[in-house]
């Protein structure tokens, strides 16, 4: 049967058997609650019912909810959520809100008492929930919004406050959200390795799979530094050595650049473009053409006289991505062309315009994470900002970093600037931002707090109230009575970048400014405060023992000098050997498989602590 034939039953056999009786005596009886969804739905729109039916029948004791289709034993006598664009149209009698109007992630929620589309006579009370794309992650979100709104909140994967149990269907809701990003990402481990989770944090990349939505989807080679895979030096060097930069064999570990203002490279990474996405799956949105992750541009002549008139060594990596973005067009209307706004590319060209579907990246690598982006060690980003965001209205994406990959457990103190940033990107006009953190395993100093935050903040991006968040958060996680010394121990590191004028890059060693003797010694006593507080489940003292890895890690690390400067008591064993035994039992409990970015662990701590020469990250 034909696709319109089949809809067009579903349609009938739902009027007919929604139109059969009401019984309003069961709005305050959840266990005569179910959730309806037409027999054709989207996979999204099945996980969203099952989501709210167990959800919702656990929140009120009488197990999850019946899911049911349209049919005569179970129309809508009974209080019902309905889940779907079938359903939707069926009780409001209006159509879903268009994707043109609040976008693929946006969606609707109504409810009412009144029976279907007004009629009294005909039907129950009901809740509808739809999303604007049936297959885009709106009716798990509208789902999400409905729980929260019934006291639901997911801090961490352990941390947990499910929803309470509304005792009556809510009538009178008529909620629209239009949702601004198209992409957020908070790039954690727990985030990137749940969909459950992600979800709940209103992450959407990388692409969660169908049933969840989806997300932005990059084609191979992947996201970003693809030009190194899309152009091998070792396929094409011998035959075109003038692609690439340096010339002969590059610093070991290093894949150099390529020289972008050659025509015949240009036109080969066109043909390569336009073949993976001949062999590209059709969910794939985008694809990047993006320089290698490295310092070395290319230095020929030619490249340089170009880049000189452009006033930055964008100029010919822009003009080169716009060619290829022009033949994708053609070929590949719905894919955009991504590339990187990064490290010595991150000044937007003066004479060069980024293509129609060209999306720019644009890096914050640079930056002072201790210091809002809008502030004046950050100047350079904020003009750079402003200006890309005049080139690509619509198509501008940040690459930010939340975390300091020298040292995952270090104190790092940016949890503070994160909403201003957050709320500057909002006004520069981005539409998508990925926030990298802690992506390789667990933990981290804070970053199950970043995580949730960034996930409230990039929902809501012209939020002004963090500061109640973070509150939220840490009472939630460590407890009541820790909870104020947990934000003093953030406040020391905060202050002490301040004090110092620090310049805190995302790769900060236990060598930096901040970390004063007297900041890590003040920082330990408060968090020994804090794990000896009254009242404080096992399960939070565990949270706090991990934070205590901060602390611990850089006076491990200056275990000599930090004696000398604070004479006073420490909350450590005396024999630096025994205060490392202290920190690995800490470490093996918090279940993280690495202490950096480079997969060190406690080995590689160890003989740092003996000698730190040997020591580089």
């Amino acid at each position: 049967m034909a696709k319109g034939k089949r809809m067009n039953v579903v349609w009938l056999t739902c009027v007919v058997w929604l139109a059969l009786m009401a019984d309003h005596s069961a709005r305050g009886d959840p266990s005569q609650w179910q959730v309806m969804i037409a027999d054709l739905h989207s996979d999204v729109e099945m996980k969203a019912a099952e989501r709210l039916a167990h959800a919702v029948g656990e929140a009120c004791g009488v197990g999850p909810l019946p899911v049911v289709g349209p049919g005569p034993s179970h129309a809508l006598q009974r209080p019902t959520f309905a889940v779907g664009t079938i359903t939707y149209l069926l009780l409001t009698g209006t159509q879903p809100p268009s994707v043109a109007a609040v976008g693929e992630q946006g969606y609707a929620i109504k409810s009412s008492s009144a029976g279907i589309n007004g009629d009294v006579e005909n039907g129950s009370s009901w809740i509808a929930l739809v999303g604007a794309d049936p297959n885009g992650p709106g009716a798990l979100y509208a789902v999400e919004e409905l729980l929260e709104g019934w006291g639901a909140r997911y801090y961490a994967p352990d941390v947990v406050r499910e929803a309470s149990c509304p005792g009556t269907l809510p009538t009178g809701l008529d909620i629209v959200k239009r949702v601004k990003w198209t992409m957020r990402s908070s790039y954690k481990k727990e985030v990137i390795a749940d969909p459950d989770w992600a979800v709940k944090l209103r992450h959407n990349y990388p692409p969660l799979p169908k049933e969840y939505g989806g997300g932005p989807q990059y084609t191979k080679p992947g996201m970003v530094h693809t030009a190194a895979q899309l152009i091998p030096r070792a396929k094409y060097y011998d035959a075109h050595p003038e692609w690439f930069w340096p010339q002969g064999t590059p610093p070991e570990g290093n894949l150099g650049q390529l020289c972008w203002h050659h025509q015949d490279l240009i036109d080969e990474v066109t043909r390569v473009v336009l073949g993976i996405l001949a062999d590209s799956p059709e969910e794939a949105t985008i694809i990047s053409v993006s320089q290698n992750d490295n310092h070395l541009y290319c230095q020929q002549p030619e490249e340089l006289t170009i880049n000189e008139k452009e006033g930055s060594q964008m100029g010919t990596l822009l003009r080169a991505v716009n060619a290829v973005a022009d033949a994708v067009a053609k070929e590949y209307p719905k894919i955009q062309v991504d590339t990187l706004a990064y490290e010595f590319t991150q000044t937007p060209p003066k004479i060069t315009v980024p293509a129609p579907n060209v999306v720019i990246r644009l890096c914050s690598i640079k930056a002072n994470f201790a210091e809002p982006l809008t502030g004046p060690s950050n100047k350079a980003f904020a003009s750079d900002i402003a200006e890309w965001s005049k080139l690509a209205p619509g198509r501008l994406y940040v690459w930010d970093y939340t975390t300091d990959f020298y040292g995952y457990v270090q104190p790092f103190p940016n949890t503070r600037v994160l909403a201003k940033n957050i709320r500057f990107f909002d006004q520069m006009g981005v539409v998508g931002l990925l926030e990298e953190d802690v992506y390789n395993t667990i933990g981290g100093d804070f970053g199950e707090l970043r995580a949730w935050l960034l996930g409230q903040l990039m929902w809501e991006p012209s939020r002004t109230d963090e500061e109640a968040l973070i509150t939220e958060f840490l009472t939630a996680y460590y407890g009541e009575a820790a909870v104020d010394s947990v934000q003093d121990y953030m406040d020391i590191y905060e202050r002490s970048a301040q004090d110092t004028q620090a310049y805190v890059k995302f790769s900060s060693n236990w060598t930096s400014p901040y970390l004063t003797p007297a900041a890590v010694f003040e920082g330990a006593v408060k968090l020994q405060g804090a794990y000896e507080a009254p009242g404080l489940s096992n399960a939070q003292r565990g949270r706090v023992q991990r934070l205590q890895l901060g602390p611990l890690y850089v006076y491990l690390l200056r275990e000599e000098e930090m004696r000398r400067a604070v004479p006073a008591k420490w909350p450590y064993p005396e024999k630096v050997s025994d205060a490392f035994d202290l920190f690995s039992g800490w470490y093996n409990a918090s279940g993280m498989a690495m202490l950096n970015e480079n997969g060190d662990g406690l080995p590689w701590l160890k003989t740092c602590m003996l000698n730190q020469t040997a020591c580089a990250v």
